[in-house]
């Protein structure tokens, strides 16, 4: 598998659109679509089923600590994703053998994973999706969704209740 999420653009670019850049409202409630450099993505072939959306923003989802972010289209404000990063980067680099690419070591590099919530009546059942894991390279502001192609990364794999 090859996973290249080298640098298309500028360092001194964030990214975004000027029109893209400001407050926004979303699935997930208001949030500041921050021009800086540190929360824009590009992502490579977008995301699964949305794969005509690249531009995102990745934003804490409240101001207290937590280990879930929203990540924004800032193309349709319909689009967004909960995400967690995964602390431990070795659970898929043996999948993405080269998520270093360009000029990026391994400290640049932040895995995540989408999360689904499920809500009823009797609260949330929170999942992970650890087959199509999001690799960020944080220095040259690109990303890229890999599905993989092994049945021991489950879908639906249950977090929190």
């Amino acid at each position: 598998m090859t996973l290249n999420i080298s640098a298309h653009h500028s360092s001194e670019n964030s990214g975004l659109p000027v029109h893209a850049r400001g407050d926004r409202d979303t699935r997930a409630g208001s949030a500041t679509i921050d021009p800086g450099a540190d929360r824009a993505f590009r992502i490579d072939g977008g995301m699964l089923g949305f794969d005509h959306l690249s531009l995102f923003h990745l934003s804490p989802l409240s101001d207290e600590p937590s280990e879930f972010r929203l990540l924004q289209s800032v193309e349709d404000p319909d689009v967004g994703f909960v995400v967690m990063s995964l602390k431990d980067k070795d659970f898929y680099l043996d999948h993405a053998p080269d998520a270093r690419a360009g000029d990026a070591s391994l400290d640049d590099i932040e895995i995540m994973n989408v999360v689904n919530i499920d809500k009823d009546s009797n609260g949330a059942d929170f999942y992970v999706n650890l087959r199509a894991p999001l690799f960020f390279n944080r220095k040259s502001r690109v990303a890229k969704q890999v599905v993989l192609n092994d049945s021991k990364y489950p879908i639906r794999l249950k977090i929190l209740k």
